[in-house]
């Protein structure tokens, strides 16, 4: 059976698609309407395996975590309550400074604070050194998190 795709090697051009079941070399060529160049030569066919690149996927460890929402989620929008709930879990004055370091962690709650703080260099250096944040961030993460109280 063929099938029209569009072939990377011709840049746009319409390409037929052989995938025979019979023979393997067919299944893995494109076959382009315009002559393109692939592997130094002038060919109408092009075997597809030259556009992939194998990636091998490594486990590895993170103090990194993404419990906050992320930013696209519309059925849970990020906000100002999910920020003290997430940075605060102890309330405002309840909270130790370790439980906030820990709490910063999170990959999506680091984006919503980008977003939202000036220079975020010191407290992301700290998180990744787990060395206790500079005090002014507190300062700035109570108004971020609790803005009907500032």
């Amino acid at each position: 059976a063929k099938s029209k795709a569009k072939s990377k090697a011709g840049v746009g051009k319409k390409a037929a698609v052989d995938d025979g079941i019979d023979d393997a070399r067919e299944k893995a060529a494109a076959r382009t309407v315009s002559e393109v160049i692939a592997e130094g030569t002038h060919t109408h066919e092009v075997d597809t395996a030259l556009f992939t690149v194998p990636v091998p996927i490594v486990a590895h460890q993170s103090n990194l975590k993404a419990i906050f929402p992320a930013a696209n989620r519309p059925e849970q929008p990020q906000s100002p309550r999910l920020l003290s709930r997430a940075i605060f879990p102890s309330g405002r004055d309840g909270t130790s400074a370790s439980e906030m370091q820990s709490a910063l962690s999170d990959f999506h709650l680091l984006l919503f604070l980008y977003r939202r703080v000036n220079d975020m260099g010191p407290l992301l250096e700290s998180i990744r050194k787990a060395t206790p944040m500079p005090s002014y961030y507190k300062i700035a993460l109570e108004a971020l998190a609790f803005p009907d109280e500032a």
